[in-house]
């Protein structure tokens, strides 16, 4: 029985850290992401990886601001707020945080691709 519980807690923990960080980003699959930003009106297109990372492949387009680097809220807050942003990251992670970080410096329309550069590598091989 006491298994059962730390398993549950464990279970509940872990779904609850899966959660998006931000309210108002909307997370959208490789192909939705890919034409909302065509649609969209002088949209950033911001890629929040390493540049180890960006070196082995990126969408084209992108700016780069590195989720790690000391700086990387002061480059956020360099960016218009006003302009629409669509971020990503390796697989998700970093740019949920990135998301819930733009919207607290006051973007409005922010998306943020769902499963990252490796979801937008895989979707785009075909």
């Amino acid at each position: 029985m006491k298994y059962l519980a730390i398993l549950i807690i464990i279970t509940v923990l872990g779904l609850i850290a899966c959660q998006p960080v931000s309210k108002t980003a909307s997370v959208l699959e490789p192909a939705a992401f890919q034409k909302a930003f065509q649609e969209s009106n002088a949209p950033y297109l911001l890629d929040v990886r390493t540049p180890e990372e960006v070196a082995q492949g990126n969408i084209e387009g992108h700016m780069h601001i590195d989720f790690f680097e000391d700086n990387f809220e002061a480059e956020l807050k360099k960016l218009d707020n006003s302009r629409p942003v669509f971020v990503y990251c390796k697989s998700g992670g970093r740019s949920g945080k990135t998301a819930a970080k733009l919207e607290a410096i006051g973007f409005k329309e922010i998306y943020d691709l769902k499963g990252g550069y490796t979801a937008w590598n895989a979707a785009n091989k075909e």
